[in-house]
């Protein structure tokens, strides 16, 4: 069972996947591209904002990293890893993917809505979490943009839950 590994891909496909873009990775080690799946989901780099100094400081100058705006469609740190996964996930010939969070899980909210983009369908193994506004909101949320959840309780039934939907044939299969 093939856990973050990539399969081998022909030069062609990974070319057309990328429609002529290099992100800064291969940019700067051109012998990983032939190994490394990617496609764009992102625009980057991202920019780097300055803040005001706080309150009774001329000696410290802060700055945020605004991955807030990797994407509009989701953004965050998540969509950099996302453009490896389902890049891989295309290449393979997979129609639905699957992934792992607790009940309000940021990265199967993105994983879900960059996903669905692609046509791809989602699988998300959960594990529980106190349930706030927050989660109700990123449940709602992967509901709403077609996710199938498959409650494990604790971690360990959520990999199991993520063990069935591989043993299945969901991931290749009709989703």
């Amino acid at each position: 069972q093939r856990v973050n590994t990539f399969d081998e891909h022909d030069a062609a496909a990974l070319a057309r996947l990328r429609g002529g873009r290099t992100p800064a990775l291969l940019a700067r080690f051109p012998s990983l591209a032939a190994h490394i799946p990617w496609r764009p989901l992102g625009a980057f780099p991202t920019p780097v904002q300055a803040l005001p100094s706080p309150a009774g400081s001329t000696d410290i100058r802060l700055l945020v990293k605004r991955d807030d705006l990797t994407s509009p469609v989701y953004g965050g740190n998540k969509v950099r890893k996302l453009e490896h996964f389902l890049a891989d996930a295309e290449l393979s010939g997979r129609r639905s993917v699957v992934t792992l969070g607790a009940l309000g899980t940021h990265h199967g909210l993105a994983t879900t809505l960059h996903a669905t983009r692609l046509g791809l369908a989602t699988h998300i193994a959960m594990y529980d979490q106190p349930v706030t506004p927050f989660v109700l909101r990123n449940l709602r949320g992967m509901a709403a943009a077609g996710a199938t959840l498959h409650y494990g309780g604790g971690e360990l039934g959520a990999v199991r839950a993520a063990r069935g939907v591989y043993r299945d044939g969901l991931l290749r299969g009709s989703p």
